[in-house]
């Protein structure tokens, strides 16, 4: 599953994505206790982005096409 997160994050446009990952290890690890993950595909950190683009998958289970 895809979803657009659309939260204005204070680290929009700073180029700083390591500080996109590390906000994102509390989700990343609750959803690998229920089999999960989740994935950053871009970050507002990036460029002039303004949302979030993230994926939410079964653990060990290939992206669809």
């Amino acid at each position: 599953m895809r979803f657009n997160a659309k939260t204005v994050l204070l680290m929009r446009g700073t180029g700083d994505v390591h500080a996109c990952h590390q906000l994102m290890e509390f989700d990343r690890t609750l959803l690998e206790t229920i089999g999960g993950e989740l994935i950053v595909l871009s970050s507002q950190a990036q460029g002039d982005a303004k949302d979030c683009e993230i994926a939410i998958r079964l653990q060990n289970n290939p992206p669809r096409e």
